[in-house]
């Protein structure tokens, strides 16, 4: 089932916002502490949904 054009691009557009302010905080969090225990599976998982973002972004 397709989402509307219009529908999809804001979904994109409040995914974009929440991303960028999840990064600024999580920056912000791994400058003042060390490496969580899980390693660094957190970090990737939000490298790779921000690719998934700017992919969607651009297509």
């Amino acid at each position: 089932m397709s989402l509307p054009n219009w529908l999809s691009k804001i979904l994109v557009t409040m995914t974009s916002a929440l991303l960028v302010i999840a990064l600024v905080f999580g920056g912000i969090w791994l400058t003042r502490h060390p490496i969580p225990q899980g390693g660094l599976g957190p970090v990737a998982m939000v490298a790779g949904l921000a690719a998934m973002v700017y992919g969607a972004r651009k297509s």
